[in-house]
């Protein structure tokens, strides 16, 4: 499972714990399992909010040393993790072994 999440891009380590704890609760919570959990960041599109979202997200980004520049996004998503993560799934679904769904 990936788990979106500027949370995990904080420079906070109570709010990266945070992006992971939420993760598992979504699990817990849907009553799924998943053999990888995996927390990436987003895009903070700035650009894209209305006042208020913008003037919250900035004060959010302030608090854990992330960029708060409303007048461009940004894109925090490192694409490497999400491509090995891709290739790791592919490599799982290629291996009748290992089953995803229980029978």
């Amino acid at each position: 499972m990936i788990s979106v999440s500027l949370g995990i891009s904080s420079a906070i380590p109570k709010d990266v714990a945070a992006a992971h704890a939420i993760a598992r609760q979504f699990l817990d919570h849907v009553g799924w399992s998943a053999g990888t959990v995996a927390c990436v960041p987003g895009r903070l599109a700035y650009t894209q909010y209305g006042f208020l979202t913008r003037f919250i997200m900035r004060r959010i980004a302030a608090k854990s040393g992330g960029p708060t520049d409303t007048s461009r996004d940004f894109e925090l998503t490192n694409w490497d993790q999400v491509r090995g993560l891709a290739r790791d799934l592919a490599a799982r679904l290629a291996t009748p072994a290992q089953r995803l769904v229980p029978a």
